[in-house]
């Protein structure tokens, strides 16, 4: 088994799709008509997500997610309901979901204005890494 690179704390997910051509704003559409965002944070304990559609319809679809931890990302993964959700969401996509690679995870450093890890929300402890990939608090 792998070792994880990130420790607990605070990660962002960053799931690229790529939507049929012409057909972001669909996708866009899809994943709040499923409630992706609303599923994952009552299923999976996410903090919050958005989803960030291109400017031209030639761009991808980004869904960034905030996480206390990586394991509360791993169990949203493990989810059977992703699978359920997977094939109306492809119709809206270039390749499926579920054989996509899966999101990138990064540590969050740095928070400015009003994110979800501000003052107002409970506290949690940054994770930090150096360049070998190392995490260390």
């Amino acid at each position: 088994m792998q070792e994880s690179l990130v420790q607990p704390g605070p990660i962002v997910s960053v799931l690229r799709m790529t939507p049929r051509p012409g057909a972001a704003e669909d996708l866009a559409a899809c994943i709040k008509r499923l409630d992706v965002g609303g599923l994952a944070v009552r299923r999976a304990d996410c903090v919050g997500v958005s989803v960030l559609t291109p400017e031209n319809e030639d761009g991808d679809v980004l869904v960034v997610a905030w996480w206390r931890s990586e394991a509360d990302h791993r169990h949203w993964q493990d989810d059977p309901i992703r699978a359920e959700l997977a094939p109306e969401l492809a119709v809206h996509t270039a390749q499926d979901p579920l054989l996509a690679p899966s999101s990138s995870l990064y540590c969050l450093s740095q928070v400015a204005g009003d994110g979800p890890f501000q003052p107002s929300a409970p506290p949690v402890e940054p994770c930090t890494s150096d360049q070998s990939g190392e995490t260390h608090d």
